[in-house]
C-alpha cells in the first residue's frame, strides 16, 4: 500500500531562544519565573499598585461579542487584558510603532488605477503565519517569513499556513514568551506587558515592539487551557471556538480583529491529524489517539499486536458481563494483521460484491483491528448479541475505556453500517466521547465517510 504523505503538522520541539538573523529576537534575562501552579490574572491598573510584586493577581474576563460572562481561570500564567471587544488599551505612541516585516510579506490588494496612493497603502495586508508544536500543543503566530522558515526547517515546528491577514497599522499587538512555561502570549495591553515582564518571568519578543496590529471586521477568538500549562489559542474559526471546549479549553471571547481570514492548511485545532509514517493520530485530552477510517489508513507493515491495556480491559468487560448473566463468549475478535484483513476482505467481496462488502468490512490497511485497539464482542451461543447484552454493554463501555465505534444512523460519518459488537479502546476520554453522543469523527472534527 502506498504510504500516505507526511502531514505538515508533525512537530516536536519548542521555539529556539537563540537569536538568528532575520528572526524575531527574544530578549533573554534572568528575571524571576512564574510556576505553573501560581494563580495570575488581572494586570495591575497603575504603577502604584505594582510596588510590591504579587504572585496572585485576580484575572479579569475577556468581553466577547455576546457580552456573556466568562469563567475565571487559575493555576496558570493566564493574563487577560482589561479590554473592550477590541482587546487592549495600547497608547497612541504604541500604535505608531513600525511592524517588523519583509517587503515580500506584504500583500497589496489590487485596486482601480484611479485610487490614490494613500488608499492603496491603507489596504495593505500583513500575512500572519501560523506554526504548531505537537509536543507541547502550542501555536505560534508571526509576520516574519524568515522566523517561520527557521522554526519549521530547523526546529521541527509544523507550518499551518496563513492564519489571518492583519492591517499594516492599527492597535498594536505584542508578543511575550515565558521560557519556564514555554508559552507565548499575545496582548494589546501595555500595562499587562509591563507587569508580566517585570514580575512574572515573561520576556518581550521583538525587543518590545509590536509583532502585528489589530484592526478590521474579522473577530479573532481566544481560548485557554489550564491543563496544558495555561496555553492560549487564537482562531478566526467560529466552529473551532465551539468545538474546543469539549477538549478542555475555555472560551475567552474576542481578543482582537483581523482584516481578512487567511488560508490555513487546517483551521480546526481540535482535528489536527498527525501522520508519523505508520498511522494518523489526533491530540485528545489525555494524549494522542490513533485514528483509522476510510480517509486515514495504516501502513501495511504496522503490526503492534493486541494493545496490552486494551486487552486487559476487554477481558474485564467480558468477565463482568458474564457474571451478570449475559451470554457473552470469552473469545473475541481482536488484532488482525494487514495480511489477515486482506484475506478476510477478499472473502467478503467474493461473497457479496465490493460495494456491499465496503459497508461492513474494511479494506486492508483501513481496519481498526490492525491497531490492536478494536474488538468484536461475540455471543457465547452463536449469532448476534442479545438485545439485553447490547443495551447493557453500550451503556457501560465507557467505564472500561471503550466506545461504540460504528453507531446507528452514522454510516455517512464513520463509513460503516451500525455494528453493535464493534468496540474501540480510547482510554480515559471514553467517558467524554460517550457523554457527547458523537462518533469519534464528530467528536474530533475528523473527515470520515467513504474512501
Amino acid at each position: 500500500m502506498e504510504t500516505p504523505n507526511r502531514n505538515l503538522d508533525t512537530i516536536s520541539s519548542t521555539p529556539s531562544s537563540t537569536t538568528k538573523e532575520g528572526v524575531l529576537v527574544r530578549k533573554e534575562d534572568s528575571g524571576s519565573t512564574i510556576s505553573s501552579g501560581t494563580e495570575v490574572g488581572k494586570v495591575l491598573s497603575d504603577e502604584s499598585n505594582t510596588a510590591e510584586p504579587s504572585t496572585s493577581i485576580e484575572k479579569p474576563e475577556f468581553i466577547d461579542t455576546s457580552n456573556s460572562s466568562l469563567n475565571t481561570i487559575s493555576s496558570s500564567p493566564s493574563i487577560s487584558s482589561s479590554t473592550t471587544e477590541e482587546g487592549g488599551s495600547a497608547s497612541e505612541e504604541d500604535n505608531d510603532s513600525t511592524i517588523p516585516s519583509k517587503t515580500d510579506s506584504v500583500l497589496t490588494i489590487e485596486n482601480n488605477k484611479d485610487q490614490s496612493v494613500q488608499e492603496v497603502e491603507s489596504m495593505k495586508l500583513i500575512p500572519i503565519y501560523c506554526l504548531y508544536n505537537d509536543t507541547n500543543g502550542e501555536h505560534l503566530y508571526t509576520v516574519d517569513a524568515n522566523e517561520k522558515d527557521v522554526l519549521y526547517h530547523q526546529h521541527d515546528w509544523g507550518y499551518e499556513g496563513v492564519a489571518w491577514y492583519a492591517p499594516a497599522s492599527g492597535r498594536a499587538v505584542y508578543r511575550l514568551y515565558n521560557p519556564s512555561l514555554r508559552n507565548h502570549l499575545y496582548t494589546m495591553d501595555t500595562n499587562e506587558v509591563r507587569v508580566l515582564t517585570r514580575y512574572h518571568g515573561w520576556q518581550s519578543d521583538n525587543n518590545g515592539r509590536p509583532v502585528f496590529y489589530s484592526g478590521g471586521a474579522v473577530p479573532i477568538y481566544r481560548l485557554y487551557n489550564d491543563g496544558l500549562r495555561g496555553l492560549h489559542h487564537w482562531t478566526t474559526d467560529k466552529n473551532e471556538y465551539v468545538v474546543l471546549p469539549r477538549h478542555g479549553w475555555k472560551q475567552e471571547g474576542t481578543t482582537f480583529y483581523a482584516s481578512q481570514i487567511g488560508e490555513p492548511i487546517q483551521t480546526q485545532y481540535a482535528s489536527k491529524l498527525i501522520y508519523n509514517g505508520q498511522f494518523y493520530s489526533v491530540r485528545g485530552k489525555y494524549g494522542r489517539m490513533i485514528i483509522v477510517n476510510k480517509k486515514h489508513p495504516l501502513r501495511s507493515d504496522y503490526h503492534p499486536g493486541e494493545d496490552a491495556t486494551a486487552g486487559v480491559q476487554v477481558r474485564k468487560l467480558i468477565g463482568d458481563m458474564q457474571k451478570l448473566g449475559f451470554p457473552i463468549s470469552s473469545s473475541y475478535s481482536g488484532f488482525r494483521s494487514y495480511s489477515d484483513q486482506t484475506q478476510l476482505y477478499q472473502n467478503f467481496v467474493r461473497a457479496n460484491g465490493q460495494a456491499v462488502a465496503d459497508r461492513f468490512a474494511a479494506r486492508p490497511g483501513y481496519s481498526e483491528h490492525q491497531t490492536g485497539l478494536a474488538f468484536d464482542i461475540l455471543n457465547s451461543q452463536g449469532g448476534s448479541l442479545t438485545d439485553a447484552s447490547v443495551r447493557w454493554m453500550h451503556a457501560n463501555l465507557h467505564r472500561y475505556g471503550f466506545i461504540l465505534r460504528y453507531k446507528q444512523g452514522k454510516e455517512h460519518v464513520t463509513g460503516y453500517q451500525y455494528e453493535s459488537w464493534h468496540i474501540r479502546y480510547v482510554g480515559k476520554e471514553a467517558e467524554d466521547i460517550y457523554r457527547s453522543g458523537l462518533t469519534l469523527e464528530e467528536y474530533f472534527g475528523i473527515p470520515g465517510g467513504g474512501y
